[in-house]
């Protein structure tokens, strides 16, 4: 089971970059109409939860927390995906524990003791725990902590939540975890042996207790301590202790046991706004998720050489941080998700020759992060999505040769990077990944097999070049739009599908070509619109479909050819394409939408193939095209809609050659403000034989209509002229 921290929907449109919100809850996705039925809460302090999240059972849902989770983020999430909550447990530590040691939301306690031992508890997140027991009709809480039991002033919490609610409370009295290492899953209060409540059999591999933390009152750290391995994790107790220079221990005495500190906890210093520097230890291999987040005051940092991981948002919000030194020889190997998200003063980083990955958002809102170096013989594989987002200041990297796969908007919005280089392993570029940059040419390898959504959107590119043998097969919707500067591109024959908007706004776009054999198969809706210095397109044979808005505001286009293999033409897919003079519908068009030439002033030659399919002619289809006088419209017509040739002010001859168009009392309609127009029937059917004159419409049953600006009206028979 895979973990997220919780996070918006993309909100970047049509880029399709994430964009993340802040929170201290890390859970699993959860789908509508899941059946889980029990909630497994556990801290993050608890060492490797992970471990934990991995084997729940199908009923149970887990949920991360820290001790700076809001109650109202909680059950807002609670109140999002559950109705009923049959059981909940917490995990966190507990041998040794008083209430006011151990936080829980809201960095406040579970309680707050009365005046005297065991007296009964009061506090904000015990008065939680009774609205959410009573709110989500919970019938059992258990305590999954060590010791807990022993403690009267614990007993006497466990008390007022059973009396208050009837809820049945399961805690323990000795040790809770791993059954080699003295602990066990039974809850003695209830005598319950809940590992197969909540768990499967992967549980076995916890390798430790859930034991105990020491708070060290001179140094104001606190250390989670693991019995089994002597070892210990390290952070401060609160925001508001400790000095501005933290200087952390290899090893700390416990009860006259030595424990060798070898990580920072989650969250371990949060928020402590006084922390100017710090000191860690070699024997730390790893850094907590949301470690130093939001420590303002904190310049630089050495990362020891036996560091392996820095957790999601480890030095998220480190605003004044400028300096990251990793010693040489770094272990590192991974960066986690937004670790070092909006460290605004951040210049430039070298990342180890060891790390294989970066996660999302690594150094994404870095505004003054110029050089990001990565040391010879790099292992890197694997960059997440939006790893640059909004790395204003980047103005040129060199990915290493090893990386495999490039995350959706890696490079988006650093709107300075006029320099970048794909590794030959890489087989897409996903979306959004280089938007809104200031590159000006890019080189696609052969390998390359899919251009993602968004992926040039808005950059200031004018060359594009495909590799010889290219294998592109798709290139995503928007891909290049607004790409003002591209003059002109070609399309590698591989190409199967070409995404809306594609090649939309490119204004200076003069030409695009198809290579020899084009696999293309539809020119989406929008695709080359706005492209305003088009001159002409041949588009490939094979396309079957010129979707809505296609050429829209083409304005320079004046030539076009469209393939015998195109069956529909969308609506406005020509609309005020005005250098346009001629276009040839091909007899396998069944379909055209409305508005298709509207407005196309230079159109003088509308030519429809023998044996044309077409069976109307839709509204507005040449709308304002004032520029052709003549146009015969194919036998399989038998409609033509209000509005066809409304404003075509030229128009005077349209010529007919079916038997099967059926003219009503609404066809006046469809030549509105076109005077002076005959329709030709060269076949002796008389009823469809139409002339306008100065406005007025006669044809041979002896009716006559008027058209007005205000709609059409029948008018006494006046004059009646055929025309053989």
């Amino acid at each position: 089971m895979s973990l997220h921290l919780t996070q918006d929907e993309i909100t970047i449109e049509p880029t399709n970059v994430p964009d993340f919100s802040p929170s201290y809850l890390i859970h699993p996705e959860i789908q509508p109409g899941h059946s889980f039925t029990s909630v497994l809460l556990i801290h993050s302090e608890v060492v490797n939860y992970n471990v934990f999240v991995d084997s729940v059972n199908s009923s149970t849902f887990p949920i991360v927390y820290s001790q700076y989770t809001t109650k109202t983020e909680l059950t807002a999430f609670l109140q999002t995906h559950f109705i009923n909550i049959d059981r909940l447990a917490i995990c966190f530590l507990g041998s040794s524990i008083d209430s006011n040691n151990c936080f829980f939301l809201d960095s406040s306690p579970f309680f707050t003791p009365g005046d005297g031992v065991g007296t009964v508890a009061t506090g904000e997140n015990l008065d939680w725990m009774i609205s959410t027991i009573q709110g989500f009709h919970v019938q059992k809480v258990d305590y999954l902590a060590c010791d807990t039991l022993q403690n009267p002033d614990w007993s006497a919490y466990y008390n007022v939540l059973s009396q208050t609610t009837g809820v049945i409370v399961g805690a323990s009295d000795d040790k809770t975890g791993n059954v080699k290492y003295g602990g066990d899953w039974i809850m003695e209060s209830t005598m319950e042996d809940i590992q197969n409540v909540y768990f499967v059999e992967n549980i076995q591999y916890y390798q430790y207790l859930l034991d105990g933390t020491y708070d060290d009152v001179g140094t104001g750290l606190r250390y989670i301590y693991v019995t089994n391995g002597l070892t210990a994790s390290v952070g401060q107790t609160s925001t508001n202790t400790g000095g501005a220079d933290v200087n952390i221990p290899s090893t700390i005495n416990i009860d006259g046991t030595d424990y060798t500190v070898t990580s920072l906890f989650a969250s371990a210093f949060v928020s402590t706004t006084n922390l100017t520097s710090i000191t860690i230890p070699a024997s730390v291999t790893s850094i907590g998720g949301l470690a130093f987040r939001n420590t303002r005051a904190l310049t630089s940092i050495t990362i020891p050489v036996n560091v392996t991981s820095i957790g999601g948002g480890a030095f998220w919000g480190a605003t004044a941080l400028t300096s990251v030194i990793f010693e040489a020889g770094s272990q590192l190997t991974t960066i986690g998700d937004f670790a070092f998200r909006e460290a605004a003063s951040l210049i430039s980083i070298t990342i180890p020759a060891n790390v294989t990955s970066i996660g999302a958002e690594g150094f994404s809102r870095t505004p003054a992060l110029t050089s990001v170096i990565f040391e010879a013989g790099s292992k890197l594989t694997t960059f997440g999505n939006g790893v640059f987002f909004q790395a204003t200041a980047l103005l040129s990297i060199i990915i290493p040769s090893g990386v495999t796969s490039m995350g959706d908007g890696l490079f988006s919005l650093a709107t300075s990077l006029t320099s970048v280089n794909i590794p030959p392993g890489i087989t897409i570029i996903k979306g959004g990944t280089f938007s809104n940059t200031k590159l000006t040419s890019i080189t696609i390898s052969a390998n390359i097999t899919s251009i993602g959504n968004s992926a040039f959107q808005g950059s200031t590119l004018t060359s594009v070049i495909f590799e010889a043998g290219s294998k592109l097969t798709s290139i995503g919707d928007y891909a290049f739009l607004g790409a003002s500067s591209l003059t002109s591109i070609t399309i590698p024959a591989s190409v199967i599908t070409i995404g809306v908007s594609a090649f939309q706004q490119t204004s200076k776009m003069t030409s695009i070509t198809f290579e020899a054999g084009s696999k293309l198969t539809s020119i989406k809706s929008s695709l080359f619109a706005g492209a305003t210095s088009l001159t002409s397109v041949n588009i490939p044979p094979g396309v079957t479909s010129i979707g809505d808005y296609a050429f829209q505001g083409a304005r320079s286009l004046t030539s076009i050819i469209i393939p015998a293999t195109v069956t529909s033409i969308g609506q406005n897919a020509f609309l005020s394409v005005l250098a346009l003079t001629s276009v040839t519908i091909p007899a396998n068009v069944t379909s055209i939408g409305r508005d298709a030439f509207n407005n196309a002033t230079a159109l003088t030659s509308i030519i429809f193939e023998a044996g044309s399919k077409l069976t109307s002619i839709p509204s507005g289809m040449f709308l304002n095209a004032t520029g052709f006088s003549s146009i015969t419209i194919p036998p399989s017509v038998t409609s033509i809609a209000s509005n066809a040739f409304q404003g075509a002010t030229s128009l005077t001859d349209v010529y007919y050659f079916g038997t099967g168009l059926s003219l009503t009392y609404e066809t006046p309609t469809s030549f509105f403000g076109a005077t002076n127009v005959t329709i030709h029937n060269y076949e002796p059917y008389l009823t469809y034989i139409m002339t306008f004159i100065d406005g007025y419409i006669q044809y041979a049953n002896g009716a006559a209509f008027e058209i007005t600006s205000s709609g059409v009206s029948e008018t006494p028979f006046e004059t009646f002229t055929t025309n053989q």
